[in-house]
């Protein structure tokens, strides 16, 4: 579970109307906190990022999650929209270039498990790998950070039936956080709050041993 002040911060994290990399994982923040808390002014923030009417790839997690937390498919054709889009470009997207597969792949593993045929699933894992040899040979916190939570919640949307692919993910999120654990403690106040949610979240989905990490996630917070 996220702890309060964590659920504070992400609640107070402002998205604007734009394709940034941050607002993609600020938003995919929000979605997490209201599947644990299903708080009202979190629900608000969610809908009303959805009827902004954004083609931004990552607006397709929005879009899928506002369906689902309103009762309604209002939202689907939204969703439909962005997923063809992906689809369509995805071959010409250049995802080892990390602000891009932040903004990219969460929705492109989603869009797999719940629109599709989990047919790209290898695609996703090869993709990664590409991303991960290129960013660990040399990173900052904020790289690391923003690497960290860009593989949980791809992983969080992935189907473990397919294990082989969920195990490739798991080791590159431990590998990462083992390379830069001491890079994060030392980073600026936002990126140890999406280091500390993305440790988090590998706590909760048993990625890594909370009794490990639980003292990092909140150290990241103090």
């Amino acid at each position: 579970m996220l702890s309060t002040k964590l659920s504070e911060a992400i609640k107070n994290q402002e998205i604007s109307n734009e394709d940034k990399c941050d607002d993609a994982i600020k938003l995919s923040m929000k979605l997490h906190a209201y599947e644990e808390s299903k708080d009202a002014y979190l629900k608000e923030q969610i809908t009303e990022y959805a009827d902004r009417d954004n083609r931004y790839t990552f607006a397709g997690t929005a879009y899928v999650c506002a369906n689902a937390i309103n009762g309604t498919d209002k939202y689907n054709n939204k969703a439909v929209a962005v997923y063809e889009d992906l689809l369509k470009n995805i071959s010409s997207t250049d995802t080892t270039d990390l602000c891009t597969a932040v903004k990219t792949m969460p929705f492109y593993m989603m869009a797999e498990t719940k629109l599709g045929k989990k047919e790209h699933y290898n695609d996703i894992t090869v993709r990664f790998k590409a991303l991960t040899d290129k960013i660990s040979k040399e990173f900052t916190a904020d790289e690391a950070a923003r690497y960290l939570v860009t593989v949980i919640n791809v992983m969080e949307y992935m189907s473990q039936e397919l294990f082989e692919h969920y195990m490739a993910l798991a080791d590159m999120f431990k590998n990462m956080l083992k390379a830069s654990k001491d890079k994060l403690l030392s980073a600026d106040a936002t990126t140890k709050m999406y280091a500390a949610y993305a440790v988090n979240r590998a706590c909760d989905m048993r990625v890594i041993l909370t009794e490990k990490y639980e003292a990092l996630a909140e150290e990241l917070l103090a």
